[in-house]
């Protein structure tokens, strides 16, 4: 059974309903914040959900803009779930969500959620500098807008919800066939294993 079905907001998901899913680390690094405001741009439209999965020091402080924001019918903060859950979360969601703060340090590299999110064959949005930028452009796997660049972010998902499913498909498509011409195998794990860390629970806790 799809575990999916039973959490909102999948468990009322249409046709026309746009899922963008993060999944990791609700930290200060992710500059999570952005997307919330973002989110209350477009919140009058209700097809367009945002999820996130995973656990983090920032997570109750974004919980809370939610509430003042009113943003509960259209963000969702879901928590934890076990491992084996994760192929479930990724086929039902539309987009797959990356952003970090504004920082040199992360204008340097790549994050392996990038990476990960690319060899799900989902189209990637991210909202960040540097050679992660670069790289989904390279790829032609989705859109990239500068870190806490809230207004890019409102255009690149308004573009997306205009986009046709033949176009998000090929999106996916494409970083799904870059990821694997380009990466290893022994990076592909441990870019699971780091992102699965933060969004899923240890099994033996």
């Amino acid at each position: 059974e799809d575990i999916s079905n039973s959490i909102p907001p999948f468990n009322s998901m249409s046709q026309d309903d746009l899922i963008f899913l993060f999944a990791g680390n609700l930290g200060e690094a992710q500059s999570l914040d952005t997307i919330l405001f973002a989110a209350n741009q477009l919140k009058k439209k209700k097809n367009i959900k945002f999820v996130f999965i995973g656990d983090g020091r920032r997570r109750e402080n974004l919980i809370a803009l939610v509430e003042a924001l009113s943003l509960q019918e259209t963000v969702f903060f879901l928590g934890r779930f076990p491992l084996v859950t994760t192929p479930f979360f990724m086929r039902k969601s539309s987009v797959l969500m990356v952003s970090l703060k504004n920082e040199p340090c992360f204008n340097l590299t790549v994050p392996s959620k990038v990476q990960f999110y690319m060899s799900q064959g989902k189209p990637v949005l991210a909202m960040l500098n540097g050679d992660g930028q670069d790289l989904i452009r390279e790829a032609q796997c989705g859109l990239a807008v500068n870190a806490d660049d809230v207004d890019g972010f409102v255009q690149a998902i308004e573009k997306i919800a205009n986009s046709s499913k033949d176009n998000l498909s090929t999106w996916g498509e494409n970083g799904k066939k870059f990821y694997d011409n380009n990466f290893t195998k022994e990076q592909r794990i441990n870019q699971l294993m780091e992102l699965m860390m933060r969004s899923f629970p240890n099994p033996q806790e």
